[in-house]
């Protein structure tokens, strides 16, 4: 019997890339989403996505975000998703991402993520209790003058009150989940050299050594080179930290706010708060 004639299937290219920072470990929640995820697109486009990992040591965050960006332009990859590796997220996001997005309108599109920071205003000094609230990565360019005209407040604000399922314009997000398109990456570096991540001065009230973070950052250069910033709140994810933030989590502080007083007492009686509670378990 006559040998069937091998058939040569040419290797299809991934238009798409994966890059994350690692310290040798990630979070369980990030290992299980990126298998699903690419399990996802390689049964969608036929090909998973190419995958850029960086092994981060302690001190070298921002060279280290830079080199993840050359090795993704180096890759040929369209696309790339950046995401850090405490997040989880759904199986069909970076696709979800990719369909909001515009090589040229939308070239930045993060998913809702929610950082943390301390609670000042609930801090326990007999116990020493710390409290962390959670707030939307979702930031809006915060410029404020003085009398005599001169800028006293410049930076970032939080865009706490957010629409649900929809593309949000804003002026930056945070680098834990979001997209770009290679073109917006090489515009930033023909304009600013190779330097995405570099922290940027903050300018206001004066010169004091101020640095805004590798992120922020990031969004004020691609700002300064025409691309705005985008968030998709339908594309939710989690954020892993002593406890997984999630946009749930983030609803229940909101309403919580309501009921409690800085000092944790409920603002109205017991039993009404206790009925509410009961209503939304």
């Amino acid at each position: 019997m006559a040998k069937r004639p091998k058939i040569q299937i040419p290797p299809r290219k991934p238009t798409t890339a994966i890059a994350y920072l690692h310290g040798t470990e990630v979070a369980s929640a990030f290992a299980y989403s990126l298998v699903r995820l690419m399990m996802y697109e390689g049964g969608r486009v036929g090909v998973p996505p190419f995958l850029v990992a960086q092994r981060c040591p302690s001190g070298q965050l921002v060279e280290k975000r830079n080199t993840v960006v050359s090795h993704v332009l180096d890759s040929g990859a369209e696309w790339v998703l950046f995401v850090d590796t405490d997040m989880g997220f759904p199986a069909d996001s970076l696709e979800r991402l990719i369909a909001a997005a515009d090589p040229v309108e939308r070239p930045f599109v993060g998913g809702l993520c929610f950082g943390q920071w301390a609670d000042n205003d609930h801090y326990d000094d007999a116990t020493q209790a710390v409290h962390t609230r959670m707030f939307p990565t979702i930031y809006a360019w915060n410029e404020r003058t003085g009398d005599d005209g001169k800028p006293c407040e410049v930076g970032f604000a939080v865009a706490e009150a957010y629409p649900p399922d929809e593309l949000v314009e804003c002026s930056a997000t945070g680098a834990a989940f979001f997209v770009a398109h290679r073109s917006a990456l090489e515009a930033m570096r023909d304009k600013h050299g190779p330097r995405w991540f570099d922290p940027v001065r903050h300018p206001a009230p004066e010169p004091d050594g101020t640095l805004f973070s590798e992120d922020l950052s990031f969004f004020i250069r691609a700002a300064a080179t025409g691309f705005p910033c985008w968030v998709h709140t339908g594309v939710r994810t989690s954020h892993s930290k002593t406890v997984c933030y999630t946009e749930a989590g983030f609803f229940a502080q909101e309403a919580g706010k309501a009921f409690v007083r800085p000092d944790g007492s409920p603002k109205i009686d017991p039993e009404r708060f206790a009925e509410a509670l009961r209503a939304v378990a």
